[in-house]
């Protein structure tokens, strides 16, 4: 199958093949989100914990978070110019999706700081809980729109 092309700021083209690797660190990046988020709701289960677990446990759900990102925008290239419109019409609901947890995101973690955490954190584990509801969705919503496309 010949690759994709999509235009790069200084508009030389650039091949964006959905080559089995791509598609593979798509799903392990999606995996990994799972897992860190999973590790999230361990976290929320019990009494507010030390600072160094709480920071490593949102760092690595922020990491996750940008590979994941980042895998999809290399998946939505490959498919830019797949022959089926509603693959295009997948693309944007995920790119709106994918804006709509960024700023979500944001707002959390500027709500949030690790001292917030630790003085409120019952509300803390409420406000995280929306947040990764609404990744497990999105992710959802990824697997279900592009994974057959791949």
């Amino acid at each position: 199958m010949p690759g994709h092309v999509a235009f790069s700021p200084t508009s030389q083209p650039q091949e964006y093949p959905a080559t089995p690797a791509l598609v593979r660190g798509y799903k392990y990046a999606h995996d990994q989100m799972l897992e860190a988020l999973a590790a999230m709701d361990e976290l929320a289960q019990g009494a507010p914990p030390n600072q160094l677990r709480l920071s490593h446990t949102r760092l690595r759900i922020t990491r996750a978070g940008t590979e994941s990102r980042a895998a999809f925008h290399k998946i939505a290239l490959a498919l830019s110019n797949h022959p089926s419109p509603s693959a295009r019409r997948s693309v944007d609901t995920l790119e709106h999706l994918h804006a709509e947890l960024r700023s979500l995101a944001k707002h959390h973690l500027a709500t949030w700081p690790h001292a917030q955490a630790h003085e409120d954190w019952t509300g803390y584990c409420q406000a995280s809980a929306q947040v990764r509801s609404r990744w497990r969705e999105t992710i959802a919503r990824e697997r279900e729109l592009l994974y057959p496309l791949l």
